[in-house]
């Protein structure tokens, strides 16, 4: 029995799938049930019964299944002892409070390093977090159906359009995405407004059908956009943030999520626990006040 066989085991188990869990963990499938069955025959009793249409976890396999985590809890803590660093995967919407997180993790671990690594795109964090060393700052519906994670909301947010204070939208109280009909709209890689017009569906694609889009690399760039007038923007944003420079207008039935911590429990450690504690107090309702640009 080995780290491996019992990681293959845990993401078989929190998916009940051996294909996805062959896609977390970026293996063939044979080479995942080879695995399992290795562990299996030296446990000497059956974890899994499966047939080729649906799996589960044998009385056996649930009993294990918590014993593995503890070895896997284990072992990544002892691979802690010789890890360089602990990143913090963030979106720079949701990075204005890491000038606290750092000398309050610096404080609690002083023998750890902390890297902050910035995301320059909206989209699938799952590769992110398939890193033992990172915990993800970031949106729910990006890492609520990863298998196997451990997320803690911390705020709620909804859709907003953002517009410079010289924008004819400046003064308004409430925008409809019919209003913005023939608007320029700044798009960040897989941002929200993006997401307006592909994903979530025909709707939405009918009321920017008539819009201009400008790309753009990264998130930071699309507020400097934003602040030079050359288009708005839809940001996911906390209620209670402080826009400097530019203007928020929040949108009629706006698309929500929750923005949170994440990271895959088979990877939790003590560093991780203390920093996910950490951001928590900083970014959660008693946390500081929420500034943006």
């Amino acid at each position: 029995m080995n780290d491996w066989q019992i990681e293959c085991f845990i993401a078989v188990a929190e998916t009940l799938n051996f294909r996805k869990a062959a896609s977390v963990l970026h293996v063939s499938q044979p080479a995942l049930t080879k695995q399992v069955r290795a562990l299996e025959n030296t446990l000497g009793t059956q974890l899994f019964d499966r047939d080729t249409t649906h799996v589960s976890l044998t009385e056996n396999g649930k009993r294990f299944y918590e014993r593995a985590l503890e070895l896997h809890r284990l072992m990544i803590s002892a691979k802690d002892m010789f890890r360089a660093k602990t990143h913090i995967v963030f979106n720079y919407l949701y990075g204005y409070g890491l000038a606290q997180v750092v000398p309050r993790f610096r404080e609690a671990c002083p023998d750890a390093i902390l890297q902050l690594l910035r995301l320059k795109m909206w989209g699938n964090t799952e590769p992110v977090l398939q890193r033992p060393d990172n915990i993800v700052l970031g949106r729910a519906s990006e890492m609520a159906d990863v298998p196997g994670i451990a997320f803690t909301p911390l705020f709620d947010a909804q859709e907003y359009v953002v517009v410079s204070a010289e924008s004819p939208f400046a003064s308004w109280e409430s925008i409809t995405h019919e209003d913005l009909r023939g608007q320029t709209i700044i798009r960040s890689g897989r941002s929200l407004a993006s997401r307006n017009i592909s994903a979530a569906g025909e709707r939405n694609e009918q009321r920017l059908h008539d819009c201009s889009f400008i790309g753009c690399d990264n998130l930071s760039e699309a507020i400097a956009m934003v602040k030079n007038d050359c288009g708005i923007a839809f940001f996911l944003l906390p209620e209670a943030i402080d826009m400097q420079g530019i203007i928020r207008i929040p949108v009629v039935e706006p698309f929500r999520d929750q923005v949170g911590i994440g990271y895959l429990r088979r990877y939790e450690s003590e560093e991780m626990r203390a920093l996910a504690a950490i951001l928590v107090s900083v970014y959660g309702p008693n946390g500081i006040p929420r500034r943006l640009c």
